[in-house]
C-alpha cells in the first residue's frame, strides 16, 4: 500500500528545512452563520424554542368602557443537534520536521466545519428534523439591476413580516455591486474607490464570504451570490464548543482501505461540533441569484 498523507513526501508541500512561522495562505474564513444568527446553549437531547408569533392589539377605550382583552401568539420549534466531523491524518515525521505548517493545518480544521455548516444552512440537506435550511428561500435577480435588486429583497423579507438586517455575500456580489455607479459616474455602493470594500447595504451591515455562493448547476438554473434576511429570528444551537482530539491508536478508513495509525507510525487529528440550525420563518430570507443560464429569467429583483 502507498505511503498515506500527509507525509513530507505529499505532492505539494515544498518548504525549506528551516520553516518560516509565516505560513502565506488564503485567508479563512469564519461562519457566516454563526456570525449572523444568534447564538444559544443546546443541550444534548435538543432543545424545544419558544417564538413568538404575534403581539397584543391595543385599543382606544371610553370612559367606564371595558378594556380590550388581547393576547400574544406563540409557537413552538424543536432544534436538534447533529454532529459534524473532520479527521486529518499525519506521518509523526511530518509534524516533527514541518512543526509550523502542521500547526497551521490543525488550526485550519474547524474552519472545514464552519464551511460545511454554512454549506447547509444555506443549500444542504438537513442532517435530519428539528435542523432548519435556506434552501428554499425567495430568489431575487442581483445583476440586471443591482439597487433594484436589493430593494426587491428588503420588500421581500418586509412582506414576511421581517426586518431585514444582515447580508452575506459572496466575491462575486461584491464585484457586480463595486461596478455600479451613478449618473456621474460614481461607485453607487462605495464612498470611495479607496474603501475597496461593501461596508453596508440599505444601512445594514454587509458581510463577504465564498460560502454564500453556488454555481449555476446547469441550464436553467442561476448561481447563488448571498442571502440576506432577518437574522433575528435564526438561532443556531452548539451542544459543546468545537473539540480537537488526537491519537495514535486508531485504524481509520481511507478510501476502501484500513489504516492502523500505530502500525505506520501515524496519527489523526479529528475536530468535531454538535450543531443545530432553526429559522423562524424561511420566507424572511432571500437568496441573491445571478443570471439563469440559457437566458431563462432569474426570479425577483425585476
Amino acid at each position: 500500500m502507498p505511503a498515506i498523507d500527509i507525509n513530507r513526501g505529499t505532492t505539494g508541500i515544498a518548504l525549506p528545512a528551516e520553516i518560516s512561522r509565516e505560513i502565506w495562505g488564503k485567508t479563512v474564513e469564519q461562519s457566516a452563520v454563526m456570525r449572523l444568527a444568534r447564538r444559544i446553549d443546546l443541550p444534548g437531547a435538543g432543545l424545544e424554542i419558544q417564538l413568538v408569533t404575534g403581539e397584543p392589539t391595543a385599543a382606544w377605550t371610553a370612559e367606564t368602557d371595558a378594556k380590550p382583552v388581547s393576547t400574544h401568539t406563540f409557537s413552538t420549534k424543536t432544534m436538534k443537534g447533529y454532529t459534524l466531523a473532520v479527521i486529518e491524518p499525519f506521518s509523526n515525521q511530518f509534524r516533527r520536521d514541518k512543526m509550523a505548517l502542521y500547526d497551521e493545518l490543525v488550526r485550519r480544521l474547524p474552519y472545514a466545519i464552519g464551511k460545511k455548516f454554512d454549506e447547509t444552512v444555506f443549500f444542504g440537506t438537513a442532517p435530519g428534523t428539528g435542523f432548519d435550511t435556506l434552501a428554499s428561500a425567495t430568489a431575487v435577480n442581483l445583476t440586471t439591476d443591482p439597487w433594484a435588486g436589493l430593494v426587491a429583497a428588503d420588500a421581500a423579507v418586509s412582506a414576511a413580516d421581517g426586518i431585514l438586517n444582515g447580508w452575506a455575500i459572496s466575491p462575486q456580489a461584491k464585484s457586480i455591486l463595486l461596478a455600479k455607479k451613478d449618473n456621474q459616474g460614481r461607485p453607487l455602493f462605495v464612498d470611495s474607490v479607496a474603501q475597496g470594500s461593501i461596508p453596508a447595504l440599505l444601512g445594514q451591515d454587509a458581510y463577504i464570504t465564498k460560502h454564500v455562493y453556488k454555481a449555476a448547476s446547469g441550464s436553467g438554473t442561476a448561481p447563488v451570490l448571498g442571502f440576506a434576511g432577518d437574522w433575528t429570528s435564526a438561532v443556531y444551537g452548539v451542544v459543546e464548543g468545537i473539540k480537537i482530539d488526537i491519537s495514535d491508536q486508531a485504524t481509520l478508513t481511507i478510501g476502501e482501505s484500513q489504516v492502523n495509525l500505530w502500525e505506520r507510525n501515524m496519527f489523526a487529528v479529528r475536530a468535531e461540533i454538535e450543531v443545530g440550525f432553526v429559522a423562524k420563518d424561511a420566507d424572511q430570507f432571500v437568496q441573491l441569484v445571478g443570471e439563469t443560464v440559457a437566458g431563462t429569467p432569474a426570479g425577483g429583483g425585476e
